[in-house]
């Protein structure tokens, strides 16, 4: 049986090789727009997005405890304290439930989904060419499906960015009021996307139970575990593929503040 938790254990991660080499990348690129902000403009600084994102952030760990019956104990959409905490959701669960337990996984990645949801609606709502630019990401999840290293992830994300760029580009000349307005709020929940921390750890305990469940099924079914796997690994490249938009965004802000840094510094 461990051979089997092994086997399941890599070939999770394996299905998930694109959507970890994009929240990765998009972790550190928030982290490092983080700390040009506060050394240039001060801690609260990040308060400008933080508004926008941390309750988006909130309330994706928030609807992830309904199907998966956590109680949600106090809530806190922004409030920030001299700790770092930007608001929070404290939950209770039966740690005898099988379901629950599992839910913790799902509970501290939600906002991966809740903010890419988000996303997608203000692109619907606020970009005159939003059905094209969203053709343009999902077209995306075909090349990234011939991925298989580090160079190849970074030449599919570098078309999939420039042809990004040409349908935002677009948009920002028909209607600039409400491309800023949209790159404001997008780019906020961007900053913010990425589980704490502190969700991380919360989610180790559902993560194991939640391989050895996936191992079970595997060794008891194999042809319905490979079928399993073979629906995540779908789903999670075509949400990877959305954090293009995010990482332009995030990137573009990061850029911004550097620049501003060196600037800083010359004078």
């Amino acid at each position: 049986m461990a051979v089997w938790i092994l086997e399941t254990l890599v070939k999770l991660v394996s299905s998930a090789g694109v959507f970890l080499a994009f929240v990765i990348l998009l972790y550190f690129i928030q982290r490092l727009a983080f700390d040009l902000a506060m050394r240039q403009f001060g801690g609260r600084s990040i308060y400008i997005s933080a508004i926008v994102g941390t309750p988006i952030h909130e309330i994706s760990h928030a609807l992830f405890c309904l199907p998966f019956r956590h109680k949600i104990v106090e809530i806190a959409l922004f409030k920030p304290d001299g700790n770092g905490t930007l608001g929070y959701v404290h939950h209770s669960y039966n740690p005898a439930s099988l379901w629950q337990v599992i839910g913790n996984f799902f509970i501290g990645i939600a906002p991966l989904f809740g903010g890419t949801t988000t996303i997608y609606i203000l692109t619907d709502l606020l970009l005159p060419n939003s059905d094209y630019i969203l053709r343009v990401v999902q077209a995306s999840a075909v090349r990234y499906e011939s991925v298989s290293g580090a160079t190849s992830f970074i030449s599919t994300l570098y078309i999939g960015l420039q042809e990004l760029f040409s349908a935002l580009h677009t948009a920002a000349l028909a209607e600039p009021g409400k491309f800023w307005l949209w790159a404001y709020l997008t780019g906020a929940i961007s900053l913010h996307l990425s589980p704490s921390p502190a969700d991380m750890r919360g989610s180790v305990k559902g993560f194991i139970l939640l391989i050895l469940v996936l191992s079970g099924l595997r060794f008891f079914s194999y042809s319905m575990g490979e079928t399993v796997f073979s629906h995540i690994d779908g789903q999670l490249v075509s949400l990877s593929v959305s954090y293009t938009i995010c990482i332009m965004l995030a990137s573009a802000l990061t850029l911004m503040l550097f620049i501003l840094s060196l600037f800083t510094k010359k004078h």
